[in-house]
């Protein structure tokens, strides 16, 4: 991207945005300015939450030996707590930008899993196992007693102990069977025809 430039005319605001060459142009038009908004951090202010949680990639050393931490969601954050490490979930405050607190990825710990077959269900961690040469494989169990399995990778810590730090989804992420979802929309669908 060459350049960016701002237009005001009458009523609405332009933003132009210029591509490599002059055949390759966009345009966006914004009524207001919180219409045209990044889905990031704006999106969680206006929303009025003061914090995120945001999974650990990596901790290293950067230039002159400065420690930093990179989560996936694409922060880098200077000087963190050293007891942090991969894999952690850090409760990041939005108005001072800095961390508040931190969660190990231990079990015991409530997560939710984010990719893979299983993604969308919540449990607690049951078991870690570390193979050689593949992926580590976490065992969860979801709050039927469910037991299932998957990627280290796709695990998302979310709150310490039983207790999550923020409001579960709809269905508190309990997968339910084929059966179980035939009966419960039929049982819906009676409710609603009475």
């Amino acid at each position: 991207m060459k350049s960016v430039r701002w237009d005001e005319e009458e009523d609405e605001d332009e933003f132009g945005i210029s591509g490599l060459d002059a055949k390759h142009k966009a345009r966006i038009y914004a009524q207001n300015q919180k219409q045209f908004l990044s889905p990031g951090i704006d999106s969680f202010r206006l929303l009025g939450l003061q914090f995120k949680l945001c999974k650990v990639r990596s901790v290293q050393f950067g230039h002159n030996g400065i420690p930093y931490l990179n989560t996936y969601d694409g922060r880098t954050i200077r000087y963190p707590d050293p007891l942090i490490k991969a894999n952690y979930t850090i409760k990041y405050d939005l108005e001072s930008n800095k961390i508040v607190d931190f969660i190990k990825f231990d079990v015991g710990n409530v997560v939710m899993v984010t990719g893979g077959r299983n993604r969308g269900r919540v449990g607690i961690i049951k078991n870690k196992e570390k193979h050689k040469g593949s992926f580590e494989i976490i065992h969860i169990q979801d709050a039927t007693g469910r037991e299932f399995a998957t990627r280290v990778d796709y695990v998302f810590t979310l709150g310490k102990g039983t207790k999550s730090w923020v409001t579960l989804p709809k269905g508190k992420g309990i997968k339910l069977s084929i059966i179980e979802e035939a009966r419960k929309r039929r049982a819906m669908q009676a409710a609603n025809a009475v």
